[in-house]
């Protein structure tokens, strides 16, 4: 019997296997699952590590698309019905990385009349699910008691991995002056929100400078791209030194 080749793993699953790895359950009738409340928080948290890596490199689109090219979250979530298969396009993925980020912000200008000023908001506001609002303490509480199966888990990831690299390499600025709002003031308000969903940060406020940040996310990259797409390590500048 001839074995299938191992997948890869994705971007996102390389960014985010130490938290998902230590929440993944088995069913007991077979398959995997992970409690849902927790799974959210590493979603926020991918979000958060795209748009650091997206506002680092927001003229490598095109290299980047190479990464999520034949994704099932690129063709589920964000292919229009009738184009089968656009997913494994390049030049598809790569116009949807120019333009999700976009979608997203004019989601949320015409549901709150303003320009965004917390990543958390932006994030459940225009990508996240409406029931997946974790701010609401009822909706909280249901999901606390919900499970998600791991592939849809993992197909969630990617999409907002992606997602997250689309907003800060589209909207560098905006990334800059949110993050730096939220991670580098005492804005204890922003930092709660940011605690409780799930962030490694402690629970009062510390300043988590952008830079340190985005060093911290290109090395995480960059050992990824090493191993899967050495083609892409300079033209994503990731050689490490």
């Amino acid at each position: 019997m001839v074995e299938e080749p191992k997948r890869s793993p994705t971007l996102a699953e390389h960014l985010g296997r130490i938290q998902l790895g230590s929440m993944v359950q088995k069913k007991l009738f077979g398959g995997y699952e992970v409690p849902l409340i927790q799974f959210l928080q590493v979603g926020f948290w991918l979000f958060l590590k795209g748009a650091v890596f997206g506002r680092a490199r927001p003229d490598n689109l095109e290299s980047i698309a190479k990464m999520f090219v034949g994704l099932d979250a690129v063709g589920t979530l964000l292919a229009p019905s009738g184009v089968p298969g656009a997913e494994n396009s390049e030049q598809w993925v790569f116009e949807c990385l120019r333009k999700i980020a976009g979608d997203g912000m004019k989601y949320y200008r015409d549901h709150h009349g303003k320009e965004p000023e917390d990543l958390l908001d932006l994030w459940l506001t225009s990508f996240a699910p409406p029931e997946a609002d974790f701010r609401d303490l009822g909706k909280m509480a249901r999901l606390a008691k919900q499970k998600i199966r791991l592939g849809h888990a993992l197909e969630r990831c990617d999409f907002w991995l992606f997602a997250g690299i689309s907003f800060g390499a589209n909207f560098p600025k905006l990334t800059e002056r949110m993050w730096r709002q939220s991670f580098e003031t005492a804005d204890r308000e922003s930092w709660a929100r940011a605690h409780q969903a799930g962030l490694d940060i402690p629970e009062e406020p510390t300043p988590l400078p952008l830079e340190e940040m985005e060093q911290k996310v290109l090395v995480e990259v960059a050992t990824y791209v090493m191993e899967y797409f050495p083609e892409l390590v300079d033209p994503l500048s990731l050689r490490l030194h």
